[in-house]
């Protein structure tokens, strides 16, 4: 997909085109990827009697396989014909209750963007959190700052080394990403305090298992 204007443009023009989806019904927002209008397909063909068992006889299999769009299409019809409500083409949050849902909740973000201030308003360049206004270290800033630009030129070198110039083997391991704030997160604590932590826990739980009253050991 990355080399697709390369190796075939004519594809790529489509794609960009927008003809990469489908539509099952004429709502606005309701364009599905090709995949899933075919599972949905198959979905419907299950339904009606299935293809369970066909799978193993080419020749029984293929005729489902070419009635398949045919029977998903008059069970459409069917289903279509049965909807006594009507079809409209407003997307299902097109309605008053969501749209009153919505409005409540963008009213919560304006007040808590009055109370907080508006963090699109920051050009100190800092990187901090919302709420609390800490601001991490210039480096781990950086890093993150940093994140897209480090990811794409890793992957233009995985591609470049495992496929272009084939210097490296596709199975070869990749190297984990030693960056900040996640390799600074990590504690030093000494073998000898955790022997003694343990140590401590130990005996406390001996404790409780050796404790019973004498009542007890006498019944027993």
């Amino acid at each position: 997909m990355a080399r697709l204007t390369e190796t075939n443009s004519a594809i790529h023009e489509q794609f960009m085109l927008g003809k990469f989806t489908s539509k099952k019904s004429q709502s606005v927002f309701s364009a599905i990827a090709f995949f899933q209008a075919h599972e949905q397909l198959n979905k419907i063909v299950k339904g009606d009697g299935g293809i369970i068992g066909l799978t193993e006889n080419e020749s029984t299999l293929s005729q489902p396989l070419i009635t398949a769009p045919e029977t998903a299409r008059l069970i459409g019809e069917f289903e279509s014909g049965m909807n006594t409500k009507g079809t409209t083409a407003l997307h299902h949050e097109q309605t008053p209750t969501k749209q009153s849902a919505f409005l409540s909740k963008v009213k919560l973000l304006c007040d808590v963007i009055d109370t907080l201030g508006n963090p699109l308003d920051d050009d100190t360049g800092n990187l901090a959190t919302l709420h609390t206004k800490e601001f991490v270290t210039s480096d781990v800033a950086t890093t993150i700052h940093n994140l897209y630009d480090t990811g794409k030129m890793q992957y233009e070198s995985f591609i470049d080394e495992r496929f272009s110039k084939r210097t490296v083997s596709i199975w070869h391991p990749l190297k984990r990403n030693k960056l900040l704030p996640f390799s600074s997160k990590k504690t030093n604590s000494s073998a000898l305090a955790n022997k003694i932590t343990n140590v401590k826990t130990d005996c406390a739980l001996f404790s409780r298992l050796n404790f019973m009253p004498n009542e007890r050991r006498k019944s027993r």
